[in-house]
């Protein structure tokens, strides 16, 4: 048994196929517990059912037969797996993977540097770089190459003659600094001529003691002007190690993990803005990016699916320093092997050791699948140890879904199931 969306997300109904026969039995209009455990009942001589991990039809199951035999779908116990696996990898692996050992060849390293060196100028020095290229006539594609840059973005500069606006939290800024610069003169001037702070102040609108700040004290129109020190941050005790772990390449999600377990309690956003910010003071100070040797993450996650083939894409050479670098890729490559294989062999003695080794692992991706499976353990291990399956149900699903969009709207339950009943029973004749 298995459910078909009638209106998706809406209403949902129940198909029944003879795992002998593969035969459309009957369709129910509900996936609900109790009308589908009514129609299970009208047929006491039922020794095994096969379904999805849904618990609505377990209990069902349960209730019409309980000493019947419940298959669960293999199908689904390994896309489970998959899915919380590659969770896993995509939070903890970059788009391109970073592995050490292995030598940049020159040509590419030296390209990938110009790149990263593109990257770093601010939008002032490619405007100023893009105009001396076209007054030395170079064209839109080759300025564009050269310099790492869009073709809109080149637009955008030829539109404004090569001259690039400061952002407007910029301008808001230098705007704030002119204005308190003419304050800080103007008190100071009426101090020259004699007044008091109290005047000083009625004539500036400002407080007397702000007054008196200006005069005494060496002081800037920029932020920190009254010398009001800031306050220590929650992550303060960690800028060394975040320091550390930054120029060696991890990304922000590893550091947090990495200055959890040494005691921080702030929040994640916390960590993720500060080393947001060391990146744009790297870019900043234009400090060359040394080239790294990596890999795509889609060739890492494809392991999940097709092994064989991805390990096509990966030198052994590339594949040794994967595991030896990121061992949790190892541990969990391993881990739905194992599981993968208790599937084809039929073999389900190694099931327990296999839950019990997840359920021991710091992964909590691994955790969630393990409760699930607890939940269903008896019909999980008859999905690996019998041969029944829900794969046919598919096959009838998508039969069905063909005759309901011919009949869309137009329509009742009652005659969508006659069609498929009699469409059955027609191939069976025949």
């Amino acid at each position: 048994m298995d459910d078909f969306a009638m209106k998706k997300k809406l209403r949902y109904g129940t198909i029944l196929v003879d795992s002998l026969t593969h035969q459309v039995i009957d369709l129910i209009d509900s996936r609900e517990t109790e009308a589908v455990s009514k129609w299970l009942a009208y047929f006491p001589n039922l020794l095994i059912v096969s379904r999805d991990g849904s618990n609505t039809y377990k209990k069902a199951i349960e209730t019409a037969h309980p000493q019947a035999i419940q298959v669960n779908e293999r199908f689904h116990l390994i896309k489970n797996l998959t899915d919380y696996i590659k969770t896993y990898w995509m939070n903890h692996l970059p788009v391109n993977v970073p592995l050490k050992g292995i030598k940049q060849p020159k040509t590419l390293a030296l390209s990938l540097s110009a790149a990263d060196n593109n990257r770093q100028l601010s939008a002032a020095e490619k405007a100023r770089r893009a105009k001396e290229l076209n007054k030395n006539g170079w064209t839109k594609t080759a300025t564009c190459r050269a310099l790492n840059m869009d073709a809109r973005t080149y637009d955008k500069l030829a539109a404004n003659s090569f001259t690039v606006s400061l952002p407007l939290s910029e301008q808001r800024h230098n705007e704030t600094v002119r204005r308190k610069e003419k304050v800080i003169h103007e008190a100071m001037r009426l101090k020259q001529l004699g007044y008091t702070y109290s005047a000083i102040g009625r004539e500036l609108d400002k407080n007397p003691i702000t007054i008196k700040r200006y005069i005494t004290k060496e002081v800037t129109a920029v932020s920190k002007a009254t010398g009001s020190k800031k306050r220590a941050s929650i992550l303060s005790p960690f800028y060394t190690d975040i320091n550390l772990a930054f120029e060696k390449g991890l990304m922000a999600s590893t550091i947090e993990e990495l200055i959890r377990q040494k005691g921080y309690k702030g929040s994640s956003s916390l960590v993720r803005h500060y080393v947001s910010g060391m990146k744009k003071d790297r870019q900043r100070t234009n400090k060359p990016l040394s080239p790294r040797y990596t890999i795509q993450r889609s060739y890492v996650l494809q392991l999940l699916y097709q092994p064989e083939y991805s390990f096509e894409k990966l030198t052994p050479e590339e594949s040794q320093c994967l595991f030896e670098q990121y061992p949790f890729v190892k541990e969990l490559y391993d881990s739905i092997q194992i599981f993968k294989k208790m599937l084809e062999t039929h073999d389900g003695k190694g099931m327990g050791d296999w839950l019990f080794q997840a359920e021991q692992s710091p992964y909590k991706e691994l955790h969630s699948f393990v409760d699930g499976t607890k939940q269903d353990l008896d019909a999980v291990l008859m999905a690996i140890q019998s041969p029944y399956s829900n794969g046919l149900v598919e096959g009838s699903i998508n039969k069905l879904k063909v005759i309901k969009r011919i009949m869309y709207g137009r329509c009742s339950f009652a005659l969508l199931r006659n069609k498929v009943l009699l469409l059955e029973r027609f191939h069976s004749v025949n």
